[in-house]
């Protein structure tokens, strides 16, 4: 394990096979509520660590005991961190982005902060979104109003990195289901910074098409905006479809390498 700050760190998983394609930035879902950098199955991380890219997985504040804008800041400091260690930790300045769900949403606001050291040369998005303020996810959620809500509870005194999906699941699908995931996690329309995708690296959109929690039509909107996006549709109706490593699963993220390769001239 790698110390960002004192209570920031980060998981890295090193290239094999002889090979050094560059440092795949990850950036873990959740809802801003809960998760870990561990949440990425560990047969996904060969697969990319066995093509050839090292893995970086990084962990943040939860909400809500700290806000939107402060869980955005924690990754754009473990992200400066990483830039400026990269060359020792791993030997190479490439840098691939890569979010799922909330996640690529972070992945977003990242690449919208001026000047950052070291410009990731692609963006992996997997059911992401780009605008938390979407009226699909401001509007109380038809499909969590079928499950039982649950009373909020106190924030912790303390920033919490870690959020178990059994205790905080419940808290982000009620907080879905009534419409209040935003004031939840104190986000706000002037602390969002408006995606410009002409100045977005070449993406890679992986989403199911009949996800329950963030829209295909998300995905639509990102491929139309983005001029140098590539969309993957995947027959399901699962946000995080790729949960359990299947085979089909595994199929998928071969194809993201893949597209890698073409897109950064590696064989």
């Amino acid at each position: 394990m790698l110390t960002i700050t004192d209570d920031q760190h980060a998981e890295l998983y090193t290239a094999r096979g002889g090979h050094n394609r560059g440092t795949i930035f990850y950036i873990h879902g959740g809802g801003f509520i809960y998760g870990d950098k561990n949440d990425l199955p560990a047969a996904y991380i060969d697969q990319f660590t066995a093509a050839g890219y090292n893995v970086l997985s990084i962990d943040y504040p939860l909400a809500p005991e700290v806000s939107l804008p402060t869980i955005i800041q924690s990754v754009q400091t473990a992200y400066d961190w990483f830039c400026a260690n990269c060359l020792r930790l791993t030997g190479t300045s490439r840098i691939i982005l890569f979010g799922r769900s909330a996640g690529a949403y972070l992945a977003y606001q990242l690449l919208m902060t001026q000047d950052l050291p070291i410009q990731p040369k692609a963006f992996i998005n997997f059911y992401g979104f780009f605008d938390i303020f979407s009226p699909k996810l401001v509007q109380p959620d038809a499909y969590y109003q079928q499950f039982a809500s649950v009373t909020l509870p106190a924030p912790q005194e303390k920033p919490q990195y870690t959020g178990s999906l059994t205790e905080r699941f419940p808290v982000y699908l009620t907080v879905r289901q009534k419409g209040q995931w935003q004031g939840y996690i104190d986000a706000t329309p002037a602390m969002q910074r408006p995606v410009q995708f002409g100045a977005l690296p070449p993406m890679y959109i992986c989403h199911a098409l009949h996800d329950p929690d963030v829209p295909f039509g998300i995905a639509i909107q990102e491929k139309a905006r983005h001029p140098r996006a590539t969309l993957v549709s995947i027959n399901a109706d699962q946000h995080d479809f790729d949960r359990v490593p299947t085979v089909a699963n595994h199929q998928i993220y071969a194809g993201v390498i893949g597209w890698l390769e073409g897109i950064l001239g590696d064989k």
